[in-house]
């Protein structure tokens, strides 16, 4: 019986110790808003795209997949670029979008808490539309 007590007291112990798995999770970041919206319908040129997030994210990734599948790649924090921190990200395209169709943004945050080394992340994508301008009369 006295080995059994010890045992218990021993379980009671490491679950005191050992707090639970979702009181270390981090939520994951939140895009709130885009530019171009996401689905909307533009008119050309694009020139840059914005990303606003609902609290300060690292911008992991961000690319452009344009309607003939061409990927223009606005951020690599991965592939040798800048850490780009904060909650509102404007990123210019290396030159403006004019293209007809549907275009997908790619977009990849992270979170992390540097005091117990725990990080969530975000994989999602947004598109928007560019449409054909008024015709001149």
């Amino acid at each position: 019986m006295m080995r059994n007590w010890h045992r218990i007291i021993a379980g009671a112990a490491m679950l005191l110790l050992v707090p639970p798995a979702y009181a270390l999770e981090l939520p994951a970041p939140e895009l709130t808003a885009a530019f171009p919206p996401d689905q909307g319908e533009v008119q050309a040129p694009i020139s840059e795209i914005t990303l606003i997030f609902a609290s300060p994210v690292d911008l992991v990734e961000v690319v452009v997949v344009t309607p003939d599948q061409q990927r223009i790649v606005l951020h690599d924090a991965s592939n040798g670029g800048e850490d780009m921190k904060g909650d509102n990200f404007t990123l210019s395209l290396p030159q403006p979008v004019t293209m007809e169709g549907t275009y997908l943004i790619d977009i990849s945050a992270s979170v992390s808490d540097p005091s117990d080394n725990s990080a969530s992340s975000l994989s999602t994508y947004s598109s928007f539309n560019i449409t054909k301008g008024p015709e001149a009369g």
